[in-house]
């Protein structure tokens, strides 16, 4: 499914949180034979900067680009996660053989190794923010792992902010999880911002 892309202005302005539409029946649809085992889903700590809430999801052991798609959905059973203004998705996983024998998309990994991976991202409407979650997972040096990070828009536009968020959301989540082999050591990033934390949200 073709990444859905919002322009931004020269002053880096943040537009309104987009529609859903019918893509989100497809990605269902096509990921319906897959079923994601609940105790493979590490769930992070949402935290609330400027009225918008942030909450990463990550899914351990990925087994394939499919799975990707399938935990996108099942995340999106849940009411609340389907009502997020942005649920952005980046993956990794480590190939047994060349990624383009396999036609996937591929990047160097940690140097020195000659792993092969197969990685991509949806921004879900907040453009660039896919690439920087999969940079993320890169630096990272986190495998065989999906994550997603939902964004409930508080109606107050936070700019360049919002991608330090999301970035921050999923490194925490990573770490939790244990898959973040770099800077797993490293202060919290929602904490070192200053961020409300919160409980449960109806």
């Amino acid at each position: 499914r073709a990444i859905a892309e919002r322009e931004h202005d020269a002053t880096g302005a943040e537009p309104s949180p987009p529609r859903k539409d019918a893509d989100d029946a497809d990605d269902a649809d096509d990921a319906r034979e897959i079923v994601i085992d609940p105790s493979r889903v590490i769930r992070g700590e949402p935290f609330v900067e400027r009225k918008s809430t942030f909450q990463a999801h990550v899914l351990l052991g990925l087994r394939s680009s499919e799975e990707a798609g399938a935990f996108a959905a099942y995340l999106k059973r849940d009411p609340k996660v389907a009502r997020a203004s942005h649920n952005v998705l980046a993956y990794r996983k480590r190939l047994a053989s060349p990624a383009r024998a396999r036609g996937e998309t591929s990047d160097a990994g940690p140097p020195g190794k000659a792993s092969s991976w197969a990685c991509d991202h949806d921004d879900d409407g907040e453009r660039g923010a896919g690439k920087g979650l999969s940079h993320l997972l890169r630096v990272t040096q986190s495998e065989d792992v999906c994550v997603v990070v939902s964004r409930w828009f508080g109606g107050v536009h936070l700019g360049p902010t919002r991608f330090q968020c999301i970035n921050n959301a999923a490194r925490d989540a990573l770490v939790r999880a244990g898959v973040a082999k770099i800077g797993a050591d490293g202060e919290s990033g929602s904490e070192k911002s200053g961020k409300r934390r919160v409980g449960r949200e109806s």
